[in-house]
């Protein structure tokens, strides 16, 4: 498994991987969160601290 920091002030986090798809949270700096999948441009990720 892959984890990851945070190291941007705001990152969104969306429903599907589209630039036009839902914003249903956002990553903010020194958040932790676990990298399910990834492909090209997109990855799946899971917060550490709302799941």
């Amino acid at each position: 498994m892959k984890y990851g920091i945070s190291n941007l002030s705001v990152i969104p986090v969306r429903k599907e991987a589209s630039e036009t798809s839902e914003m249903v949270t956002q990553i903010l700096f020194g958040e932790c969160f676990e990298i399910l999948t990834e492909s090209k441009s997109w990855a799946s990720v899971r917060l550490a601290y709302d799941g």
